[in-house]
């Protein structure tokens, strides 16, 4: 994906504009219907696990353990066991293009 040239931007300024609103409306429409999502799901997790079919829709509410290593921790209590080398050799950097839309008006 290519950047759009700056002439671009200033000659279709008003098109930009247009889509920016369009994007900042679509946001405000995901969240109401986000916070409907949460609301709901909070219900029938609050019920327990179990399946409820609709007839458009199935929801299965299931309930496991999940365990989360702390790693870091783990290397900080290590210290110097751990050599800087190796925690640089397994450390992935990636690269990521964030896009964020900001309401202006509620």
């Amino acid at each position: 994906m290519s950047a759009i040239p700056s002439e671009v931007v200033i000659l279709n300024k008003a098109l930009l504009t247009r889509r920016v609103n369009r994007l900042g409306e679509i946001e405000s429409q995901l969240k109401a219907l986000e916070a409907e999502k949460a609301e709901l799901l909070a219900e029938f997790k609050e019920a327990g696990t179990a399946t409820y079919k609709g007839t458009s829709a199935v929801l299965e509410i299931t309930q496991f353990e999940r365990p989360t290593v702390g790693y870091a921790a783990i290397v900080k209590a290590l210290g110097d066991l751990v050599p800087a080398d190796l925690v640089k050799a397994n450390t992935k950097v990636s690269v990521v293009t964030q896009a964020k839309v900001k309401l202006t008006v509620n």
